[in-house]
């Protein structure tokens, strides 16, 4: 956040992992748990740009996504007013805020048979519209400081099936790859300055 502190998902147990979301101070102390589904995981939890939310997603992710699709919720810091962002049949996570906080992007991972069930999508948060900037096997959106680009990473159609990171403006145009190496590329961050 904005004031130093960390919002992290917090492992719980090995055997059966379960995560939740906690928030501490940056030396690690401090530490308490904001959110906790003992039936779900919740992972990558990301500040509004005011600090006043955590947002996550939460839900069945890799294997389970079938079973238990994900959902993005958000919380207060303190841990009060927890709620729903998405729904549906769609799983969906990995959510980041516009700088200006009116706007949340995530991904959505549906059916294979459905290939408009993928890609990235843009909430605006006042009202509830979502709009689809992508339809690929994309991932991992993350919101650029000055909020004119969104970073993603995608599977390629190659036989490989390497992930690579892209851009595109947060209207889903100008996509641009980025890479372009052997092995994934994935879980990119931007510099503060972008």
């Amino acid at each position: 956040s904005k004031d130093g502190r960390l919002a992290v998902s917090q492992l719980n147990n090995l055997a059966t992992p379960q995560a939740a979301i906690a928030v501490m101070n940056a030396d690690g102390s401090n530490r308490r748990v904001v959110f906790s589904d003992k039936a779900a995981p919740a992972f990558v939890p990301t500040w509004s740009p005011d600090g006043q939310w955590i947002a996550f997603g939460v839900g069945g992710f890799f294997g389970a996504r079938d079973d238990r699709p994900a959902k993005v919720m958000m919380v207060r810091p303190d841990g009060s007013q927890p709620k729903d962002v998405t729904n549906g049949p769609l799983n969906s996570g990995f959510p980041t805020f516009s700088p200006d906080g009116k706007q949340i992007a995530y991904r959505v991972w549906g059916n294979y048979d459905r290939p408009d069930d993928f890609g990235i999508r843009v909430m605006t948060l006042a009202d509830g519209s979502v709009k689809t900037l992508t339809k690929e096997l994309d991932n991992f959106p993350a919101w650029s400081p000055r909020g004119d680009l969104i970073s993603f990473t995608r599977r390629s159609h190659s036989e490989d099936y390497d992930y690579d990171i892209y851009t595109m403006r947060p209207d889903g145009t100008n996509v641009k790859r980025l890479t372009d190496a052997a092995g994934n590329d994935s879980h990119q961050s931007w510099s503060p300055d972008g």
